[in-house]
């Protein structure tokens, strides 16, 4: 939960989310925690403006189910407040 609350509820503007963490390299460079159930690697195709937003869509290069034998973790904003 510590591990959700830190990558959910922080900007990563102010702090390296990474920092201290083991990671896997997934084939783009991109870091994976193996502690994940499951990742999927994505090339950038487009993006798109939003409003205040920019709107990322990507391509499935790579994909991988980490911990096939466990369940993903799966959370509400009750569980924090």
């Amino acid at each position: 939960m510590e591990l959700a609350k830190r990558f959910g509820y922080k900007s990563g503007r102010k702090i390296d989310k990474l920092a201290g963490l083991d990671c896997l390299t997934a084939g783009s460079g991109a870091p994976v925690l193996p502690q994940a159930f499951a990742y999927l690697d994505l090339k950038l195709v487009h993006t798109f403006a939003a409003g205040g937003h920019i709107l990322f869509v990507g391509e499935v290069v790579e994909a991988e189910i980490l911990h096939p034998q466990s369940h993903p973790l799966i959370f509400k904003k009750s569980d924090f407040f």
